[in-house]
């Protein structure tokens, strides 16, 4: 069964002290103000994390708020086990007026763009150039609002 645990300054503090998570997985990316972190724990474990911030589309729709998810990781001695679900499904569910949630996949994450197809999210590629280099994936999105 997966527990979920929002995280707090003592817990971030805690965790990022260990190195638990891969490099993409920083203290700029774990969310506390205007957005939130969640920890799924199965057992004792920790098995995957997700983050997740707000913020104001742009003009001319500059007062509708959105959710972009951050950062999504589960350990490899979790994956295909439904955490990555479980944490997309989980923060979905805490949202509360907001519009739309949204992220990005590189291509080379094929197992994630399955998921957020399963999910319902929109595929839409694109090519980024962080630093310089090509890189080609996915805006992925979801509007909650009808």
């Amino acid at each position: 069964m997966i527990k979920f645990i929002e995280v707090d300054e003592k817990l971030k503090k805690e965790w990022m002290k260990d190195s638990i998570w891969s490099d993409e997985v920083n203290e700029e990316v774990i969310r506390i103000h205007n957005g939130f972190s969640i920890i799924a724990k199965v057992e004792n474990d920790l098995a995957g994390i997700i983050s997740v911030y707000y913020k104001n589309l742009q003009l001319p729709l500059q007062d509708i708020k959105e959710a972009y998810i951050d950062n999504i990781e589960v350990k490899k001695t979790f994956r295909k086990q439904g955490i990555a679900t479980a944490l997309i499904t989980e923060a979905v569910n805490r949202l509360e007026n907001v519009y739309q949630i949204r992220s990005w996949s590189s291509e080379d994450k094929k197992e994630m763009i399955q998921l957020w197809k399963k999910l319902n999210f929109t595929l839409n590629p694109v090519t980024l150039y962080p630093k310089g280099n090509k890189v080609n994936g996915f805006f992925v999105s979801k509007c909650l609002k009808k």
